[in-house]
């Protein structure tokens, strides 16, 4: 995309050793700047941060792209709440949703945060820790 993307990190130093599941990022950005460019927009900036409050990791991706309507967004929040992943659309974020709550069960969120035509925020709320995460046993 070349200049057309432009990619800036705040990470804070005490997260960079946290383990996160395995391509979360990757889809939370993917997901930016598959449906951040429209609207006429032909390029898009992104802003990925990471933080460390009260024992959980915080990680932002932020993207000044077209938004997501509120009957998109409603369907992408039903799309969290559906059992199995063949009943899921918005494929990637449900995905993640998905499996951040079989890593985490309630310990883990997925929350947007968007305005059409200016913006999208999606954060990714983990327990913070340096071992990686197992699916947890839901016999507890």
């Amino acid at each position: 995309m070349e200049e057309r993307l432009q990619v800036h990190f705040h990470i804070a130093e005490e997260t960079k050793e946290l383990m996160i599941p395995k391509i979360s990022i990757q889809t939370l950005v993917e997901n930016s700047i598959l449906h951040g460019i429209g609207g006429g927009r032909d390029s898009i900036a992104i802003e990925i941060s990471a933080r460390l409050k009260n024992g959980f990791l915080y990680i932002t991706i932020q993207d000044n792209g077209c938004g997501i309507d509120a009957a998109h967004l409603e369907a992408i929040k039903q799309s969290f709440r559906c059992a199995s992943p063949s009943e899921r659309n918005n494929i990637g974020l449900s995905n993640l949703y998905g499996r951040l709550h079989l890593l985490y069960q309630d310990k883990a969120d997925l929350s947007i945060e968007t305005q059409v035509d200016a913006y999208t925020i999606i954060t990714l709320t983990i327990p913070a820790t340096r071992e990686a995460p197992h699916v947890q046993s839901s016999d507890h």
